[in-house]
């Protein structure tokens, strides 16, 4: 084989390597890029169900508190009544607390499982808080005796509203800090 075609075929070989190179390069930022774009994905997506977890815990706080404001509501319409409590205090007290129940299966969605039983044992202790004050109107003389059966029903109910509602904000708490600490 002469100079000039050893030349050619090294010149072959030499175009041929690099083009694989170039080939093979190219797959590899190409699977580079596949997987960046795939964790970027992963991210987004746990910050998505984060953020929607931590709008469904402001929900459910919200609720709450517009429900407990109108129970306390209709407690000092009943306790101090100017004229009979009318049956707008009772009826906000119902309509906020299911509006909070309503919540509730939003958070079972969105976990973690803890959060959601708390939040529905707060709201079913705000449930009997309500029927606690329902039997506590409809016994006048109890109104006035903290000592009434009825009275202390109403008090134990709001506790157990306080317990519960605590437990929830902790198991809230604690789900957010982990997937902080998870994200960074």
């Amino acid at each position: 084989m002469d100079q000039g075609v050893a030349a050619v075929w090294a010149a072959g070989v030499a175009g041929f390597a690099s083009a694989a190179g170039v080939v093979v390069g190219a797959g590899l930022a190409g699977r580079s890029a596949q997987r960046q774009v795939t964790a970027q994905g992963s991210v987004d997506s746990a910050r998505r169900v984060e953020d929607h977890r931590r709008q469904g815990y402001a929900r459910f706080h919200e609720r709450m508190n517009e429900a407990i404001l109108a129970i306390d509501e209709w407690e000092r319409a009943i306790r101090h009544p100017a004229a009979p409590p009318s049956a707008d205090a009772e009826s906000a007290g119902h309509t906020t607390w299911h509006a909070a129940f309503a919540c509730t299966f939003e958070i079972r969605t969105c976990g973690p499982a803890e959060a959601a039983d708390f939040a529905n044992w707060v709201c079913m202790a705000l449930r009997e808080s309500r029927l606690a004050l329902a039997g506590l109107r409809s016994a006048p003389d109890a109104i006035t005796d903290p000592d009434s059966p009825a009275s202390r029903a109403w008090e134990e109910s709001g506790l157990r509203v306080t317990s519960w509602y605590a437990m929830f904000s902790d198991a809230t708490r604690r789900a957010v800090n982990e997937a902080g600490a998870q994200g960074r």
